[in-house]
């Protein structure tokens, strides 16, 4: 009788040169993915770098101004920081259009007790023109009347020029101050302090040793009790400057350094340069503010009343009033 010898078991699957063709095809994703991944990437960043522009801004009776986006990473911003020669220019006729250029935006002038400092104020359509209303004021360019000097000036104290101190005002031994300088009521320059040069130093202001103030407008009420300096720049109401705080009026990437100056130093609003008209222009601070000790505050940087500036080595720009800075 016939035996049946065993079968061999059914093969399931491709032929064996099927299996061959699926594992070159694996083998050739496997090397090529991850170079088209790479290249992927690098479109991306080079999409990602590529400069954009915002739509264009209008102002009345002004032509078309390019506005750059806001950067947001800190790379970009010192890169910004490093081109901002190439930012357009916005003309004086734009700035006396924008109310946060006023000294009302700045000081509220209701509070303002001195009427030599009211009337400077009143002057100006903008705060870029307060530094050269000052130095007319000083010369008696503008008609202004200035208070008699009745105040104090202690033995010992270095006074030169044509310096004004008001009645109830002191300049205390051991200050130096240089005119042409108008110390108003209540003031007190003390010991170690440096004024000069065409400087207004508001009622019940206070500068302290190693202070020093030149070619600026002191609204009232400040306090610069330790070393510190200002210059080119104007100060509202009750503004606290803190020790080794400094104003800065010239940018580095204007090139060597000249005096006189004659680049013109531009403030920013917007994206937009304004003009100040001004080769040195340091700060304009609201009422209220406190400068945190130790901050460097860049050229023509612009603080609104009652911003709150957190403790900072770099300060710039544009603040709007009641913001906060960090």
């Amino acid at each position: 009788m016939p035996t049946n010898s065993p079968s061999a078991p059914a093969v399931c699957g491709p032929p064996y040169g099927d299996r061959l063709g699926g594992f070159l095809i694996a083998s050739w994703a496997v090397l090529h993915v991850p170079v088209l991944v790479l290249l992927g990437l690098v479109a991306h960043q080079a999409e990602s770098a590529a400069p954009s522009v915002a739509p264009a801004a209008t102002a009345p009776g002004l032509p078309l101004v390019q506005v750059r986006h806001l950067f947001t990473r800190s790379s970009e911003r010192r890169t910004a920081m490093h081109n901002i020669t190439g930012a357009p220019t916005v003309s004086a006729e734009f700035t006396r259009a924008d109310y946060r250029t006023t000294p009302e935006y700045y000081f509220e002038t209701e509070r303002v007790t001195d009427p030599v400092v009211l009337r400077l104020l009143d002057l100006c359509p903008t705060v870029f023109g307060l530094k050269k209303a000052v130095a007319d004021l000083l010369a008696g360019r503008n008609g202004i009347a200035l208070p008699a000097s009745e105040g104090v000036i202690e033995p010992g104290a270095t006074v030169r020029g044509e310096v004004i101190v008001a009645a109830g005002a002191v300049i205390a031994e051991g200050a130096f101050v240089t005119g042409p300088v108008l110390v108003c009521s209540g003031a007190v320059i003390e010991a170690g302090a440096r004024v000069r040069d065409n400087c207004v130093i508001g009622p019940g202001c206070r500068i302290g040793f190693g202070a020093e103030v030149t070619r600026s407008l002191l609204v009232g009420g400040v306090f610069m009790k330790h070393t510190s300096f200002v210059g080119d720049s104007v100060l509202g109401l009750g503004v606290n400057i803190g020790a080794f705080v400094s104003t800065t009026g010239l940018r580095v990437t204007s090139g060597p350094v000249t005096e006189p100056a004659t680049e013109e130093v531009c403030a920013h609003l917007d994206g937009h340069r304004i003009a100040t008209g001004q080769t040195k222009c340091g700060a304009v601070i609201g009422d209220g503010v406190i400068i945190p000790a130790g901050t460097v505050l860049q050229p023509a940087t612009l603080i609104g009343p009652h911003t709150m500036l957190y403790p900072k080595t770099q300060v710039g720009g544009f603040f709007p009033a009641g913001s906060q800075g960090r």
